[in-house]
């Protein structure tokens, strides 16, 4: 699939006024893409470099995963319970009011190992963004739809399998989306505490020893 011409406008654009902005603002500040290039160039023939994504990578589609399926499942469950939902909402509604550094702060008194830390923070930010998109897009399906398909009489299977998944299924599309954003930066924190492979910890590693170019490499 070929980048549309407006976005590579947008790009070329934003290059030249990062561009412009170096030339004013301190290189410690604003590196300039001659500074940038060959920092990029060095990370990526660095094999460490790989280690570092795949860990991320493996860490992201586990909690992702789990945070989906689960999400999913219990989004259904609330959309055909209303007692359910009455009791999961209230839940639900203090999580998604907790901010995500209070999160990361949580998990790291709560957990001794870094992995299960970063599994839980994206896990407490994705799980809620899931359960109610899917919530949503069975709020979504039209009344007449489902008094319809009541008529036959189907079993719960049934009336999940038939019209209350299709039915949700673009809110639920949506909602990974915006699931999947967050989990990607919410990793990224995570793993500047305590990790020894991931984005994070390589980007904690260059700021430490004072690399700012690799940090925005990174």
């Amino acid at each position: 699939m070929k980048p549309r011409k407006e976005t590579v406008i947008t790009l070329l654009v934003m290059a030249g006024l990062w561009q412009i902005s170096s030339l004013f603002l301190p290189e410690y500040l604003v590196p300039g893409i001659q500074a940038l290039w060959p920092e990029f160039v060095k990370t990526l023939s660095d094999t460490s470099t790989y280690g570092h994504v795949v860990a991320s990578m493996l860490r992201i589609v586990a909690a992702f995963t789990f945070s989906v399926v689960v999400g999913v499942s219990l989004g259904i469950w609330m959309g055909v319970s209303l007692r359910v939902e009455r009791y999961v909402m209230p839940a639900l509604q203090v999580l998604m009011g907790i901010p995500a550094l209070s999160l990361i702060l949580v998990a790291v008194i709560w957990f001794r190992g870094a992995e299960i830390r970063v599994f839980f923070v994206i896990v407490a930010i994705a799980l809620p963004i899931m359960v109610l998109n899917t919530l949503d897009g069975i709020k979504g399906i039209p009344r007449e739809l489902t008094e319809m398909l009541i008529s036959f009489r189907p079993t719960l299977w049934q009336r999940v399998h038939m019209i209350t998944l299709p039915g949700a299924m673009p809110s639920i599309i949506v909602g990974m989306k915006i699931a999947l954003s967050f989990a990607t930066r919410l990793a990224v924190f995570a793993e500047l505490i305590g990790t020894t492979q991931g984005f994070g910890s390589a980007l904690y590693s260059a700021f430490q020893t004072f690399n700012l170019t690799a940090v925005f490499v990174w």
